[in-house]
């Protein structure tokens, strides 16, 4: 008998740092432009084993990791309709080439948030993240489009 398996895997890991200026801001509106560094770590890989009976007669893995560091550029706001009630928007874009590398991100957020005391917050969010990369090396070129969206439940504490 004849035998193949194949495996693939997927991980990414994103850090983002945002710095923004507040055009409006009081007691319970804020709004403002933010520039910032939205980088994700991306871990592909694919293993392949073929077998004619008990022998093994391949066993393949392609891995390929990379960074995808992007600025970006996108606009904030949060309202404060009471107290212990508070919204929250966001988004930010950049689309972008630098030699080898083509891509763009785009990272929508909006969500509502309860002070339950002064140092911690419950909330739910809605959050899209839409990437689109393409690397054109002479070792590899790939095309990632990747796409992640839903809701978020979060308990933050800050001090």
């Amino acid at each position: 008998p004849v035998t193949g398996e194949v495996e693939r895997g997927f991980e990414s890991d994103i850090s983002r740092l945002t710095i923004g200026y507040s055009l409006i801001q009081n007691e319970r509106f804020e709004f403002g432009p933010a520039i910032g560094l939205h980088a994700t770590s991306f871990d592909i890989f694919v293993a392949g084993e073929a077998r004619v009976g008990p022998t093994d007669i391949a066993d393949t893995v392609r891995r390929r990791d990379f960074l995808a560091p992007l600025p970006t550029v996108g606009l904030y706001g949060t309202w404060q309709p009471t107290p212990r009630i508070t919204a929250k928007a966001r988004i930010d874009y950049m689309s972008l080439g630098i030699d080898d590398y083509d891509g763009g991100v785009t990272n929508v957020q909006a969500g509502v948030s309860y002070a339950l005391t002064r140092n911690f917050d419950v909330g739910v969010q809605y959050r899209f993240v839409d990437y689109d990369l393409v690397i054109e090396k002479d070792s590899w070129t790939g095309d990632l489009d990747y796409t992640f969206q839903g809701p978020v439940v979060f308990l933050r504490a800050s001090f």
